[in-house]
């Protein structure tokens, strides 16, 4: 056998090696759980250093699946760029699957209002539900500078207390793509069984008399006008 023919035949060899390589990474990748990152309608205002990081971040532990208001196929082709991944839309998904993740890459208050809120008349919020009702991991992005300074007080605390009521229902906010990282290390040990709870919501206050006292369950949550109206009318929380 001359030497040429020696060459074509390693390089034949090398050549499988390579693809089976590829396709067992390509398995493994769609092993693994779903990380889903929503973005806002505004995200297109923002540059992509500011969520690449976090992107990054999953590599190794999730599929990525990058999750858009619409279909835009100059973004979809960005996002490919970036390393493996899915893009969809708000209209593509329906419910996040078992023992995935969801990350908000960008800052955003007025969706901190509407979690703390319990608000699900749209996608995200509705999304946000099922995960805090199955119990999976929610993240999101903590703004840089909340404040201006120039705010009145009453303000200021009523958003702190919106930050403090979206971390009482187990959400993590993170400030970069390191602390994503450290997150989601291990996340599945960290991950306890979730008590099975509800939501509180004024409805269920709304007939009690002044002063009365209301009994909960562990992994029961009262929603932040649930929390004004306790305090409002002096009602007791005790949980049992």
């Amino acid at each position: 056998m001359d030497e040429q023919r020696v060459r074509t035949i390693l390089n034949e060899i090398l050549h499988c090696i390579g693809g089976e390589g590829q396709l067992t990474s390509q398995m493994d990748s769609s092993s693994l759980p779903k990380a889903y990152f929503i973005f806002p309608d505004n995200w297109q205002n923002y540059e992509s250093s500011q969520y690449a990081p976090v992107l990054k971040a999953v590599e190794g532990k999730y599929q990525k699946v990058i999750v858009l208001p619409e279909h835009d196929a100059k973004s979809e082709e960005c996002f490919s760029r970036m390393g493996a991944c899915t893009v969809a839309v708000y209209s593509d998904l329906h419910a996040p699957d078992e023992g995935s993740i969801t990350v908000f890459p960008l800052p955003c208050r007025n969706l901190v209002v509407k979690t703390a809120l319990c608000l699900s008349g749209d996608f995200v919020g509705c999304w946000i539900r099922q995960c805090i009702e199955k119990g999976l991991h929610v993240y999101m992005k903590k703004e840089e500078e909340m404040f201006t300074g120039q705010e009145p007080a009453a303000y200021r605390r009523k958003i702190l207390s919106y930050y403090k009521d979206v971390r009482s229902y187990g959400i993590c906010f993170v400030e970069d793509g390191n602390s994503y990282g450290n997150n989601l290390k291990d996340v599945k040990a960290q991950q306890a069984k979730p008590a099975k709870g509800r939501f509180i919501t004024t409805r269920d206050l709304r007939d009690l008399p002044k002063n009365a006292e209301y009994k909960i369950h562990p992994g029961d949550v009262l929603t932040a006008l649930a929390k004004e109206h306790v305090k409002k009318f002096g009602i007791r929380i005790v949980e049992e």
